[in-house]
């Protein structure tokens, strides 16, 4: 038998995709915490002395006139990895920081608030760093930038009240929301957004196991994770058990709904 990741999730149309697929199916390793190397498939395959031999089989279904349903399987054929995982990405081009970043009670806007490195319990003692008019400030929450720098925000399914994560596109008056499973027979997954400003680039991956560069502990959101990719090789078996709210076919990834 061999060693096999299950996704399924179903994609709302992506207007001016310039891949066939709404996503990049991809295998990652890892040095520690950190993606140590990105495999991309061509076509179906995917052959590497870092990661082995691999199939990736995506099928779809239209669901309505604005959903796909898509389930992917990834197939390690031969090889072994010490340290390695499956994900989806997502990349959107022509971004702007005025776009709202969401995920439940995880980031409202990005939280893209000032920042203040206090640690708890969190006060601030100079009066001159609280005047009547500030702006919304907090401790060293997770946070995309608002100074226009690259940043990014890493987070588990579980740290979220919904496994879910966004954006809103005020100039297109749209909004992309990944909904999924929470858990997974390979613990959590997790949810990466990079952003580039200067690039007009943001992208959302989705990866099992979750693996972290950071976890937030009180106050403070640059403390390193102790995550850490898995063991893989040809022979074994990995099933995804399936988790969804309301869909029996697998997870649910709307895209681009339209919003008032």
């Amino acid at each position: 038998m061999k060693k096999t990741l299950f996704f399924s999730l179903i994609v709302l149309a992506i207007s001016g995709c310039s891949r066939d697929l709404p996503f990049e199916p991809q295998i990652l390793s890892y040095d520690g915490n950190k993606v140590e190397r990105t495999f991309a498939f061509d076509g179906g395959s995917l052959s590497s002395d870092g990661a082995g031999q691999w199939d990736v089989d995506v099928k779809e279904s239209k669901v309505s006139d604005e959903a796909t349903d898509y389930s992917l399987a990834f197939t390690m054929k031969g090889g072994e990895m010490t340290s390695g995982g499956a994900a989806v990405r997502f990349e959107f081009d022509n971004w702007s920081t005025e776009n709202y970043v969401f995920a439940p009670c995880y980031l409202y806007g990005g939280n893209r608030f000032r920042i203040m490195r206090i640690g708890y319990a969190p006060f601030i003692y100079d009066p001159s760093d609280r005047p009547l008019d500030m702006p919304i400030t907090t401790t060293n929450i997770p946070h995309l930038s608002n100074d226009g720098s690259d940043s990014y925000v890493d987070f588990k399914t579980s740290s979220c009240a919904t496994p879910l994560a966004g954006f809103y596109d005020k100039s297109a008056k749209k909004g992309f929301f990944i909904l999924t499973g929470q858990d997974t027979v390979l613990g959590d997954e997790a949810f990466f957004i990079n952003e580039y400003p200067s690039e007009g680039r943001l992208t959302i991956r989705l990866s099992v196991p979750g693996v972290r560069e950071h976890r937030y502990v009180m106050c403070n959101a640059d403390n390193p994770s102790d995550d850490k990719g898995v063991a893989l090789k040809a022979g074994d078996s990995i099933k995804m058990r399936r988790q969804v709210p309301y869909d029996t076919q697998g997870y649910i990834w709307p895209e681009r709904v339209p919003l008032p």
